[in-house]
């Protein structure tokens, strides 16, 4: 897999939709006595039960989603809610498959939006800005051939996918009452898997998750301490994880994660005390950035950062350690920790780009027992509490050909 040059971060506060596919909106047919939106011809001989309709198909009232019902389980084409005055679409219970997208939006007054008998959406599956919908109850949906997006809901509490085991992508944001996120059955994400700006969340469980093939983004999520994050068996990601800017997030503990394609991002988090990955043991890159609190960190099993270790003001951390980290791909740099007292990376070879450990108040040892080999900039500097001897000892181990490029090694105890 072919890595960036070095990592990059994200734009702060605004995440948007990947990729978003456009929605054709379909012609108006006649269903009935009704007016529908309908891209295919409708057949006005009666036919039985299970009928899927061939076309696209639009439906604006209750009305016209009980006189659907009566011929029709099924679209063959998008199917858009685009409700005016309806609190339900219980009139349209009898859905039990999509054949292209499925689109919902607006609804000033939805409440409850729930197909009970609903099995397969074969496109996209948009719920989209309606302000006083509080439940999408989908019970038996189980098969979802793109994207999942739920976006512009301030008042959703609940959320019913309790069947589906695989996602081709999942965005939810803003569901301004969720406090409990669960996807009971989900194993795999083939795309992005996003929960971003959920401001009352207090849990989110995915017990089966194994796999995410894209980016696992979890952002801008806040709500009262404690907050549980049930992702016990997730082994691998193919993209990013971005855990950044969570207020009420105590602990990232996943205890069979081994692999992360991209960079791992732990950043912002008000009151993360602890990072845990015990069975990591490749990784694109380990960003740490201002998280207040934090205690500690734990990668027992981590050989081989591809990218970069980059490590900036973490809290009340006193120790790091990698033990057995081999080798960095591009720099290591541990930077402005105020109560960091020890830095030991015993099996590190390697850094293929700039080691830097600068402006830590209180570091007083440093161990690089093997290091061979910095292949970019040697900046150790201004760090008042650690001994110069120990900074020229690594020089001299490192030797003449050991360095790439500049040396700075000014500004240490006893300089």
């Amino acid at each position: 897999m072919g890595k960036k040059a070095r990592a990059t971060r994200k734009i702060s506060g605004m995440f948007y939709l990947r990729s978003m596919k456009k929605f054709r909106f379909p012609r108006w047919c006649a269903v009935g006595s009704l007016a529908l939106a309908c891209g295919g011809a409708v057949d006005n001989e009666d036919t039985a039960a299970s009928t899927v309709l061939d076309g696209d198909m639009q439906f604006r009232t209750a009305a016209s989603m009980s006189t659907f019902c009566m011929k029709y389980t099924g679209v063959s084409g998008d199917l858009t809610l685009a409700l005016e005055d309806v609190l339900d679409t219980d009139a349209l219970a009898c859905l039990e498959s999509v054949g292209g997208d499925f689109l919902l939006r607006g609804g000033n007054v939805l409440v409850d939006f729930s197909l009970p008998n609903l099995t397969s959406v074969e496109g996209v599956f948009m719920v989209q800005d309606a302000p006083a919908l509080r439940s999408i109850e989908l019970p038996s949906l189980q098969q979802l051939g793109d994207r999942v997006i739920l976006t512009g809901l301030p008042a959703l509490e609940d959320l019913d996918l309790r069947q589906v085991s695989a996602l081709p992508a999942f965005h939810i944001e803003a569901a301004g009452e969720m406090t409990d996120l669960s996807l009971p059955a989900l194993e795999q994400v083939e795309g992005i898997l996003a929960i971003v700006g959920m401001p009352k969340l207090k849990a989110f469980s995915a017990p089966k998750l194994e796999r995410i093939n894209g980016d696992f983004d979890f952002v801008l999520n806040s709500a009262q301490p404690p907050f549980e994050l049930g992702l016990e068996n997730l082994a691998y990601v193919a993209g990013d994880v971005y855990m950044t800017s969570n207020r009420v997030l105590q602990g990232v503990e996943y205890e069979n994660l081994a692999f992360v394609g991209e960079n791992l991002y732990i950043d912002i988090n008000d009151a993360l005390l602890s990072v845990s990955m015990p069975a990591l043991v490749d990784l694109g890159a380990l960003n740490l950035e201002t998280n207040d609190r934090l205690e500690r960190i734990s990668f027992p099993l981590l050989e081989t950062v591809e990218i970069s270790v980059y490590s900036y003001d973490n809290g009340v951390m006193t120790d790091w350690s990698m033990p057995v980290l081999k080798e960095v791909g591009a720099g290591f740099v541990i930077l402005r920790h105020q109560a960091l007292k020890s830095l030991e990376m015993p099996s590190l070879e390697t850094i293929q780009g700039g080691l830097e450990i600068y402006e830590n108040d209180n570091v007083a040892a440093m161990e690089f027992d093997v290091l061979e080999r910095v292949g970019g900039n040697f900046f150790v500097y201004s760090n008042p509490r650690l001994p110069q001897s120990i900074v020229d000892a690594l020089l001299a181990q490192l030797g003449s050909e050991g360095v790439g490029g500049e040396v700075d090694t000014t500004g240490n105890a006893g300089d």
